[in-house]
């Protein structure tokens, strides 16, 4: 058996010789109850706990850890110490929780060293502390995940667990007001909460707010440089009809107070549209906001096939698919998306896990939009990112697409979710990516084939046209 301090144990604990059974009684006194040491047969010293007098479920097996310290060793015998009872001490709800984020981090991250870290030195530390409520516990939590110096890595309230859920893990319908967050990253802290997407027709829309604006307070509720995107999230999404005010500054300087009341989202994250291009030929679009798992049957891939499959998309002479402000969302979503438009045994993308040994993802058969013979150009800015730059990046190296736009974010890790027992969760970097050609782009982002500024707010089919204007040198190499 393993105790929260990591101390294996079996029916006895071995430890190190010591000389006097007093020194025995010593370690007595730490764990706070009656013992008697004795010498065997064999000159072995063991320290019994009286049965009667076992320490409160609520004590933890620290004192049993600080007690092995006190000792003064030397070499003459073996140490036994019954410590039946204590496989049955808990912890308290606070250094639990403690606890079970620090087993998350050590069982899965990505880096095997901890950037450095001694990680068990780390949990030693913040069980040490005094902690008088759950909120105390959870922002140690955060702290001690902080510890990495890894942004992705990052502990999730309760409730901005549940926003996360119902954004990426639950396509079924939610209340909110239609955009996608982001933290503008500061040294130190998370940042400034950012709009990077705004949902046509949605109440965010509908009410003014763009793509750029920074929150500065959600109902009276401020907004600071360090609150999550995340938590932010929980703060928007809700009862439906309720109305909101929300608080933005805009990229000018300006402050607006906009209101706005939650609807019915749909989170497909897909839209098809459809537009004439300068030579007459008909133009396909399919903006893609994010990718989510795919729940009772709905989720971003049910969402591509049946509108791909339908007109307008259905006979368009060129396909644009829209990536721009999609930060991505559930990993293997995007890389089912990709599979959709890569021929058979192609890499889709390559995986790195904590070992360093990375594993290709493979198509193992055509995928049903292979033959359209028609172009395909994917449209990203800066805002496109994780999921969004795996499915481009794919379709890149296999020469599926044109990538137009802007280069990408540069998001080049894979998080997992670990939900806790609190109903929080920690969200883990257990592996990073390479493209096709083993590229990592971490930091770095998609180059595009076809770089242009294009704003969120132009046209895909202007952002395009620009594109080839800006490019008509090598254009020709692809079309």
């Amino acid at each position: 058996m393993v105790n929260a301090f990591g101390l294996a144990y079996p029916s006895a604990l071995h430890a190190y010789p010591t000389s006097r059974a007093i020194e025995m009684s010593h370690m007595a006194s730490h764990l706070g109850t009656q013992a008697s040491a004795t010498y065997d047969a064999q000159n072995r010293v063991t320290l019994r706990k009286s049965r009667n007098d076992l320490p409160s479920r609520r004590r933890t097996a620290a004192a049993l850890s600080l007690a092995l310290a006190s000792l003064s060793l030397d070499i003459r015998c073996p140490v036994v110490i019954d410590v039946q009872a204590l496989a049955m001490v808990e912890l308290s709800a606070e250094q639990n929780l403690i606890v079970e984020a620090w087993a998350v981090v050590q069982r899965g991250y990505v880096d095997q060293n901890f950037g450095g870290l001694d990680w068990k030195s780390i949990k030693a530390e913040y069980l040490k502390r005094q902690y008088k409520s759950m909120g105390a516990a959870r922002a140690g939590v955060s702290e001690m995940l902080g510890r990495l110096g890894d942004k992705y890595t990052r502990y999730l309230s309760p409730g901005a667990y549940a926003a996360l859920l119902a954004k990426y893990e639950q396509p079924a319908d939610y209340g909110g007001i239609g955009v996608t967050l982001r933290n503008v990253p500061v040294v130190g802290r998370a940042g400034s909460v950012e709009i990077v997407s705004v949902v046509k027709g949605g109440p965010a829309a509908t009410s003014g707010m763009r793509v750029g604006d920074v929150i500065e307070s959600v109902d009276n509720i401020a907004v600071s440089d360090s609150t999550s995107a995340d938590d932010v999230a929980g703060l928007l999404l809700g009862r439906l009809d309720e109305e909101l005010n929300v608080r933005v500054r805009r990229t000018d300087g300006t402050n607006n107070e906009l209101r706005m009341k939650r609807t019915v989202i749909k989170a497909g994250e897909a839209e098809a549209l459809s537009a004439l291009s300068e030579e007459g030929g008909r133009v396909g679009v399919l903006k893609l906001r994010s990718f989510s798992a795919s729940v009772g049957g709905q989720g971003t891939i049910e969402s591509m096939k049946a509108l791909l499959e339908e007109e307008p998309l259905a006979s368009a002479d060129k396909l644009i698919i829209d990536l721009r402000g999609n930060l991505g969302g559930h990993f293997p979503s995007g890389v089912e998306a990709a599979k959709l438009f890569l021929p058979a045994d192609v890499t889709v993308v390559y995986t790195v896990d904590r070992t360093g040994a990375p594993s290709p993802i493979v198509t193992f058969e055509a995928g049903k939009y292979v033959n359209m013979r028609r172009p395909i150009y994917l449209l990203v800015d800066r805002g496109t990112a994780s999921a969004a730059e795996v499915f481009a990046a794919a379709l890149q190296a296999n020469r599926a697409a044109l990538v137009v736009g802007e280069q990408t974010f540069g998001k080049g890790l894979v998080q997992s979710i670990q939900k806790l027992t609190d109903n929080s969760a920690v969200v883990l970097t257990v592996a990073k990516y390479r493209t096709p050609k083993g590229n990592d782009i971490n930091g770095k982002g998609v180059k595009p084939d076809l770089p242009v500024l294009c704003s969120a707010d132009t046209s895909p089919l202007v952002c395009l046209e620009l594109a080839f204007s800006a490019n008509s040198d090598t254009y020709h190499i692809r079309a």
